[in-house]
């Protein structure tokens, strides 16, 4: 094909490394029907590995774990969190993102009266977003993720029979990811 030429708009990214933080709210469902919120932050560390990927689509394997603190009400109600989460990331196009994964939930519950609670859930989430290249490794991104789950484990069921717990999450993402490429070694004639 005389004339054709190949532009990478989104170079291929084997793997990359993401710092992500965000803002959630999480919402614990009692037996009962009533229910507990707690907001706020928190950050960790991801890792994508491209599975397979074309001229400008591709999907990756992802996986993250996160670390935050969470607000009730009243302030006083704390849930200290951790996650770890991993699934799969489809870009349909060089930017957009859609996400499904699994993942634990673990949630250290403090009330007004000081009564601890050490909650563990399983979660499945869905997520959508976007990364866009800002230098030639780096690349900035966002992303809103839906997460649900039963609870498996309440320690201390007077503090409340906890059943599910629901997250909704705004995230924020820079990630670094060297440009794929291909060495050749050859020996000198």
């Amino acid at each position: 094909m005389l004339g054709t030429s190949f532009v990478h708009l989104h170079p291929p990214r084997n793997f990359s490394l993401s710092f992500p933080i965000s803002y959630l709210e999480t919402r614990l469902l009692n037996s009962d029907g009533s229910q507990a919120t707690y907001k706020g932050g928190q950050a960790g560390l991801g890792l994508d590995v491209q599975v397979w990927g074309e001229e400008t689509s591709e999907v990756r394997f992802f996986g993250s774990y996160m670390v935050g603190e969470t607000k009730g009400d009243p302030s006083s109600n704390t849930a200290k969190r951790d996650e770890s989460f991993f699934g799969l990331k489809v870009f349909p196009n060089s930017k957009l993102f859609l996400a499904a994964g699994l993942g634990r939930l673990g949630l250290r519950v403090q009330n007004t009266g000081s009564q601890e609670a050490a909650i563990s859930a399983n979660i499945a989430g869905l997520g959508v977003g976007a990364e866009f290249p800002i230098g030639t490794s780096w690349y900035a991104g966002f992303g809103a993720w839906y997460k649900t789950g039963s609870i498996k484990q309440n320690e201390n069921p007077a503090i409340g029979h906890n059943s599910s717990a629901d997250n909704t999450e705004i995230q924020l993402m820079l990630i670094w990811s060297p440009p794929s490429s291909t060495t050749n070694i050859s020996r000198p004639r």
